[in-house]
């Protein structure tokens, strides 16, 4: 999957990660089939392979900025996309596009200045 994700093949790379999937379910493998569905604009897709893969390890980082962006771009649940983005800037705080996500989430939320209890307030 990942060969044909760097040759900017999704729909293969999706299929191959499926049969990992398949074959033996890692967060990886669901993070990386998700990051496929992001760029095929699959943004309902990716939410739900970050998902899964959370379940399967709830420390894993790329699957928090994944479903950040997945969530960002369906704007159904914006809260929810922020505290994913959260929780991604703990693990990597210096993280440019989490930080830009950030930023940008707590403007669509209309949040200025002091965030609100139990946010990180990381502001760039």
């Amino acid at each position: 999957g990942n060969v044909y994700f760097k040759n900017q093949n999704c729909t293969e790379a999706i299929k191959c990660y499926s049969t990992s999937i398949d074959q033996s379910p890692t967060a990886v493998a669901y993070g990386d089939r998700a990051m496929a569905h992001i760029k095929l604009n699959k943004f309902i897709e990716a939410e739900k392979d970050c998902t899964e893969a959370l379940r399967i390890d709830e420390n894993y980082f790329k699957a928090y900025a994944r479903r950040a962006m997945a969530r960002a771009q369906l704007g159904g649940n914006l809260k929810g996309a922020l505290e994913d983005v959260e929780v991604a800037l703990k693990t990597d705080p210096t993280n440019i596009d989490m930080r830009q996500l950030h930023a940008e989430l707590r403007e669509m939320l209309g949040y200025h200045g002091n965030a609100p209890t139990g946010s990180l307030a990381i502001e760039q």
